[in-house]
């Protein structure tokens, strides 16, 4: 028999159409392609998934914070300060009277900076409650000063209704 002089071209598969690979090149089945595309999309909708569930469930209701609660909490500390220290002069006397002079000379410097903090109505109670503080280095017992006492509770009562529970002290006669 005689042999052929030129040899047969590569005939394609009919099962697969591929192009025949390169020479040095490795192929990679096309399952394999769909394999490795399916397993990093569930493997983001996982990650996804577990970060929604932890974000979740980080953040209750009561842990979310208002914008008014640093401006709360400078208001609460200045009028407790000067609370207290009036208290600790009724039950000790005129013995802690500079403790009073720097809570009272402190308060409206105290209320000023939570007014700068504060937003909507909790900014309008403090900046009611400071027109109505006592005047550094006088001593009064006259309405505006008791006019500034009940407005703690007003500015408490905003507080709360922002969501930021304040605690002013009360005086104990």
């Amino acid at each position: 028999m005689s042999e052929p002089t030129e040899p047969f071209p590569p005939q394609p598969s009919p099962v697969n159409n591929e192009p025949p690979p390169q020479p040095g090149k490795r192929r990679v089945p096309v399952w394999a392609w769909m394999f490795m595309g399916l397993s990093s999309l569930a493997l983001v909708v996982a990650v996804i998934g577990i970060s929604v569930m932890v974000g979740a469930g980080s953040v209750t209701p009561a842990a979310q914070t208002s914008k008014n609660e640093t401006a709360c909490k400078l208001f609460e500390d200045g009028v407790n300060q000067l609370t207290d220290a009036l208290q600790l002069a009724f039950t000790e006397g005129p013995r802690v009277k500079d403790a009073i002079i720097a809570a009272h000379d402190m308060l409206p410097s105290r209320i000023k900076d939570a007014e700068d903090k504060a937003e909507g109505d909790v900014a309008v109670a403090i900046r009611q409650a400071r027109e109505l503080a006592p005047t550094p280095g006088i001593f009064s017992t006259d309405d505006t000063d008791l006019a500034f006492f009940m407005s703690k509770q007003t500015v408490a009562d905003k507080c709360q209704a922002d969501g930021v529970t304040i605690d002013i002290h009360k005086l104990a006669k």
